[in-house]
């Protein structure tokens, strides 16, 4: 039982459903055949196969339709009003003439296949919903309006895609078969998508009413079955025929293809063999070669160019005459014989020099070719002949210019457009290590990297060969030389037809690039130096001037450049700069020297300065490199230290004259005490009243000496205490020694100890401060004297000892005490370290300084008798300054 407000239930036969998919997809492979026919045709074949296409692709799809429809079965029977049936037929027809039309068009624009699919879809729709409209059956159709719109728009969308894939594919290419079945079958597997979109919009609902079923038929399986194989029949022979047609087309067109070359050919050929002979003319009478037909030893033919180069105004001056008249009897005999070969052979002989003699009696130098031809009848030579003598003339100038170019030191070769080496001098084949006939005739690539070649040399030879002169550098690696660095310059050579050639100049400029290289380093070095450095010419002008030049001198590079060097140099120093001169002149080195210079501002600096002379490619000396070191705060650093030690050394002086005090006095009172007595021994002389002159002159002499005596004391006591600048002067060391042994008298009395000198004689003088020198001696002989104090074993002796060294004058203070501790003998010339209780370790620090002060050494050794110290003093003729 069928409820009558609910919808029947419809069901599908899959193999109908099957049929009418196969249906749509021939359809459209049909649409997509029939499309390509339309367009290639034309006329009244184009309305043809727009009918007859519109006809069978409208009956295809149509039928898809209704075989889709008919697959559908319902609860109750269905029957179908054939002249609604035939209405959705004629809708599919005009559909597809529609869409047939607008894919024959030339241009398919956007506006025109949206249009077109607008009407091509609709008409599927309307086509589909009138074939719904032809059902009759017990039921009231209700449309879903989302599915009907859906199934709408799917029929324009899929009309869109179709009309754009039939235009694509109506050229016939190699690939379209294949493309066509695929898009086919796309397109079918759409149009069957929208067909049963379409069917399930609507939905039956039972009803009483009887339909009318005026004019309808029912459709059996059988009836169904007919219709899907009349459709495939139809759209299979549309298919064939579309075929058939493209395979005539194709054969016409290829027909009408040769008949036009061919008739292209004919009229060429025509149009050659009519031109010809008037060519050949003005070929024979423009030829820049001369022309002869010679027959039986006689010029029978000569054209313009051989009548010019025979010295002749016209032809008939050389028609008739024997051809020894113009060959040179050096060349006829060798002419002779080529010419009979040529009447025996038949073949043409090869070309050869020789040659002529002109009218006016000259030389013509020619290269010619015999060609054997029949002249009006009669066996006869042609000769072509070219005038070779400026070739001859270029080619004694090329082999001169050979000459030059091979004793050149620059590398040159020439290739020609191949790229080919057409000439090399020995330069090249050296530094390649080749010999001419491995190179000439090879292509560059096959020398040189390939890579190389395509992505640089070609490319610049290309532009030589355009008339350019180009040059550029290029790294490139030999196997044997490594990476070299080469400046190439092309240049054009003309030829007889342009630019054939290009001369290629080649230099291995790796060694000036490294010096280049160096240079920009060396003047980076420089303009940072914080040392000024600067260069001048022999007349003393500066010609260059570093950031460090100006920062002490004042001066900036733009005002310091051209001018005299003595600009910086103080008035009393310019003889200096004469001498500096002379020596650069003769290629002397002058190795730090310090000397002073003034600033532009006037200031005066202390310079530390090197000189070196400046020489050119071929060794002259050309100029002279300063570089002045500014020393001006070490100068000074030195003076204050200087100024130091020196208080130290008067206070360690003072410490040492206190240690001296008791001795010093016993030496004051002697003298002194001798004075007292002497004046009371003149005293009772004179109070006598007989007083003896004599012993009174006798006794007042003694007071003087004694007084002198202690007054010289008191005087080296005064000089060692005074604080006085150091002041050297010419000294003779063992008066130094002696006046020091004097001061040290009374101690050395007071502790028992043996003070004995050994001073050479005829000893050069020293230049030294006699007072600092005898705190040196004063200081190693208190040493010496500490060291024996707790001596008992043995005597207390102490040697005073000088003498001639290699280093100038050798003085020696050696005592008989313990020696020196190995374990303390590197440390007791370091400031602070003693070894005596009540010490403070500057002394024998401060005498080292006194002594290198004075250029000589202080050491120390330490033997089985006591220490031995000693140092050397230069003479004065290598005095310090």
């Amino acid at each position: 039982m069928i409820s009558a407000n609910a919808a029947m239930p419809g069901s599908y036969d899959h193999l109908q459903v099957a049929l009418s998919v196969l249906i749509a997809i021939a359809a459209s492979y049909a649409a997509l055949d029939l499309a390509g026919r339309v367009t290639a045709a034309s006329g009244w074949s184009r309305s043809a196969w727009l009918t007859g296409g519109a006809a069978a692709m409208g009956i295809g799809i149509w039928s898809m339709h209704f075989t889709g429809m008919l697959a559908f079965s319902l609860p109750v029977p269905v029957g179908y009003q054939w002249p609604t049936v035939l209405l959705s037929l004629v809708a599919a027809i005009l559909a597809s003439a529609f869409a047939l039309y607008v894919v024959s068009r030339q241009r398919l624009g956007m506006a025109r296949a949206l249009t077109g699919s607008l009407v091509m879809g609709g008409g599927i729709a309307a086509m589909h919903y009138t074939g719904m409209a032809a059902m009759r059956l017990a039921a009231v159709t209700r449309f879903a309006p989302l599915l009907v719109t859906l199934s709408v728009v799917l029929a324009i969308v899929f009309s869109f895609a179709a009309l754009m894939l039939a235009f694509d594919l109506r050229e016939e290419t190699r690939g379209t078969p294949s493309r066509k079945i695929a898009s086919a079958s796309v397109m079918g597997t759409a149009v069957s998508a929208m067909h049963y979109t379409g069917m399930a919009s609507a939905n039956f609902m039972p009803s009483a009413v009887a339909p009318d079923l005026s004019h309808a038929v029912s459709i059996s399986t059988l009836d169904t079955a007919g219709i899907g194989s009349v459709t495939l029949i139809v759209l299979g022979l549309a298919v064939l025929m579309c075929s058939v047609d493209r395979r005539l087309a194709a054969q016409a067109s290829e027909l009408e293809r040769r008949v036009i070359e061919r008739t292209s050919q004919l009229t060429a050929t025509n149009d050659a063999l009519t031109e010809s002979e008037e060519r050949f003319r003005k070929l024979v009478e423009a030829l820049p070669d001369a022309i002869l037909v010679v027959s039986e030893d006689r010029i029978v033919f000569v054209n313009p160019f051989g009548t010019k180069l025979l010295g002749a105004q016209q032809p008939e001056q050389l028609i008739g005459k024997d051809i020894s008249e113009i060959i040179h009897p050096g060349s006829l005999a060798s002419i002779r014989r080529r010419m009979q070969d040529c009447y025996h052979t038949g073949v043409a002989s090869p070309p050869m020099e020789h040659v002529l003699i002109s009218l006016d009696g000259s030389a013509v130098e020619i290269e010619s070719a015999a060609i054997p031809i029949t002249w009006k009848g009669s066996p006869a030579i042609e000769a072509i002949a070219r005038d070779i003598r400026e070739r001859k003339r270029a080619e004694q100038r090329l082999r001169e210019y050979e000459k030059a170019v091979e004793g050149l030191e620059e590398m040159i070769v020439v290739v020609d457009r191949e790229y080919r080496y057409v000439l090399a001098n020995r330069a090249f084949l050296n530094y390649r290590g080749m010999e001419r006939e491995e190179l000439l005739g090879r292509l560059i690539q096959e020398v040189l990297n390939e890579g190389v070649f395509e992505t640089v040399v070609k490319e610049k030879l290309d532009e030589c060969f355009q008339g350019k002169a180009v040059t550029y550098e290029m790294k490139y690696r030999y196997p044997k030389l490594g990476e070299r660095v080469l400046s190439l310059s092309y240049f054009p050579i003309e030829g007889p037809n342009g630019v054939d050639r290009a001369a290629c100049i080649l230099k291995d400029v790796t060694e000036r690039k490294r010096a280049e290289e160096a240079l920009r380093r060396l003047a980076a070095i420089v303009d940072s130096s914080d040392d000024a450095i600067i260069s001048q010419d022999l007349n003393g002008v500066i010609t260059s001037w570093n950031a460090a030049a100006q920062r002490i001198f004042g001066y900036t590079e733009a005002e310091a450049l051209g001018q005299p060097i003595t600009i910086i140099i103080p008035p009393e120093l310019l003889n200096e700069e004469t001498q500096t001169l002379r020596r650069m002149r003769a290629g002397e080195h002058i190795q730090h020297y310090e000397t002073t210079r003034v600033t532009k501002q006037g200031m005066r600096v202390h310079v530390s300065l090197t000189v070196s002379p400046m020489k050119d490619s071929e060794g002259r000396v050309v100029g002279a490199s300063k570089i002045a070191h500014d020393i001006t705060e070490s100068k000074r650093a030195e003076q204050a230290l200087r100024e130091s030690q020196a208080e130290l050394a008067r206070v360690i002086r003072i410490a040492t004259m206190g240690e001296l005090t008791a001795s010093i006095a016993h030496e004051i009172n002697q003298p002194l005490a001798a004075v007292v007595t002497n004046g009371n021994f003149c005293l009772r002389q004179l109070a006598s009243g007989t007083p003896n002159l004599e012993e009174l002159r006798e006794a007042i002499a003694e007071i003087v000496n004694d007084g002198a005596r202690a007054s010289d004391v008191i005087s080296r006591i005064r000089a060692l205490l005074k604080k006085d600048a150091s002041a050297k002067i010419d000294l003779d060391i063992n008066e130094v020694i002696q006046e020091a042994v004097v001061l040290v008298h009374g101690e050395v009395t007071r502790n028992q100890v043996s003070l004995r000198t050994d001073l050479a004689a005829d000893l050069p003088r020293v230049f030294g401060d006699r007072v600092q020198l005898q705190q040196v001696l004063i200081n190693l002989v208190l040493n010496g004297i500490d060291a024996m104090r707790t001596l008992t074993d043995r005597p207390r002796e102490l040697l005073i000892k000088s003498a001639k060294h290699p280093d100038g004058v050798l003085v020696q203070v050696q005592d008989s005490g313990t020696g020196l501790d190995p374990q303390q003998a590197d440390r007791i010339f370091e400031p602070f370290f003693t070894t005596k209780p009540q010490g403070i370790g500057m002394g024998l620090s401060i005498s080292r300084s006194i002594v290198e002060s004075h250029g000589g050494r202080l050491w120390a050794e330490s033997g089985s008798k006591g220490a031995l110290f000693q140092f050397t003093l230069p003479t004065s003729a290598d005095g310090v300054s």
